[in-house]
């Protein structure tokens, strides 16, 4: 007998700081696959969320805490101007 588990967000709906694939799948009894979870924090510090899966028939979710830090990015090129030689372009 199949199940089928959904992945959502708590905070799905306020901001898309944290993604995951595939949104959802259909499990064998033992089987296993992989839940790739992706973090793109949008604004400096510390942001969580929860997943939150849904499994088949079941009342109740199984909730998994997440947190991320986002950092402010800079970038430093010595020397300012940068030069190539010829580049063939297709």
């Amino acid at each position: 007998m199949n199940v089928e588990v959904r992945f959502s967000f708590e905070n799905a709906g306020k901001a898309a700081t944290f993604l995951s694939d595939p949104p959802s799948m259909a499990l064998k009894p033992k089987e296993k696959r992989e839940l790739t979870i992706w973090a793109y924090p949008t604004s400096p510090g510390f942001l969580q969320d929860k997943l939150i899966c849904s499994i088949g028939k079941n009342p109740e979710p199984v909730v998994f805490s997440l947190c991320c830090h986002g950092v402010h990015m800079e970038l430093e090129v010595s020397p300012l101007e940068l030069s190539f030689d010829k580049l063939l372009l297709h």
